[in-house]
C-alpha cells in the first residue's frame, strides 16, 4: 500500500493515520495517537517523522470485492451470509473495543472462512488495534479460532481498501493468514 502525504491547515498527515474528525469543520483532518508528520512553514516544509512500514501494491484493477460489516448488539450472521452469497472475497468486521463481536456472528465467521472468504476483525475505536485479550464467545480469540485474522490499526474503511488492493493483485494471500495478518498490521 502506498503511503501518500496529505497537507491540511499547514499540517502534513500520513494517509494511513489521518482521519476525518468532524463532519464539516475545515480543520477536520488529524492523526489521533500519532500526530502530524510535519508542517508547512512560511519558507519551507518541515518533516518531523517518516511513516513506517511502507508496502506497495499496484493492481491493474480493483477486482476483489470486500464488504464491511459493523458489529451491532443483537445482529445475527445474516449480513455475513449475504456477503458470501454475493461473492465477496473478504469481509471486514468492525468490532467493539478490542475487536470483539456478538457471539451470534461466530458461526457465520467459521462458515465464511471455510468457504475461502477472508474475514478480518477491526475495531471501531479511533486508536489501537484488535487483539485476543479475552476468551469468551465473540472475543477476538473466538473469531481467530473460527478462521478470522486480526486487522491492524487502520479503520474498517481503510482496511477494506487495503484488502481490495492486496487481494486484487495477489489473490493467493487469501490462503496465507499469517502473511495477510502481517501485511494488515503494517
Amino acid at each position: 500500500m502506498i503511503h501518500k502525504i496529505r497537507i491540511y491547515d499547514e499540517t502534513i498527515q500520513a494517509a494511513g493515520q489521518v482521519r476525518k474528525t468532524h463532519s464539516a469543520n475545515p480543520a477536520t483532518f488529524a492523526s489521533p495517537w500519532w500526530g502530524p508528520i510535519g508542517y508547512c512553514d512560511v519558507d519551507r516544509v518541515v518533516i518531523r517523522r517518516q511513516p513506517i512500514d511502507r508496502i506497495t501494491f499496484s493492481p491493474k484493477a480493483l477486482t476483489a470485492r470486500v464488504d464491511v460489516i459493523p458489529a451491532q448488539t443483537g445482529v445475527g450472521r445474516e449480513y455475513i451470509d449475504f456477503a458470501v452469497a454475493q461473492g465477496c472475497k473478504a469481509i471486514v468486521l468492525e468490532g467493539f473495543g478490542r475487536g470483539n463481536v456478538p457471539s451470534s456472528l461466530e458461526e457465520g465467521i467459521k462458515d465464511a472462512t471455510d468457504k475461502g472468504v477472508v474475514v478480518v476483525i477491526t475495531t471501531r475505536t479511533p486508536g489501537g488495534r484488535p487483539y485476543q485479550v479475552y476468551a469468551y464467545q465473540g472475543s477476538v480469540t473466538d473469531s481467530r479460532n473460527h478462521g478470522a485474522v486480526k486487522g491492524g490499526e487502520f479503520s474498517a474503511a481503510k482496511t477494506r481498501l487495503k484488502l481490495m488492493v492486496m487481494l486484487s493483485e495477489r489473490p493467493e494471500l487469501a490462503k496465507d493468514k499469517k502473511e495477510l495478518e502481517r501485511l494488515l498490521d503494517s
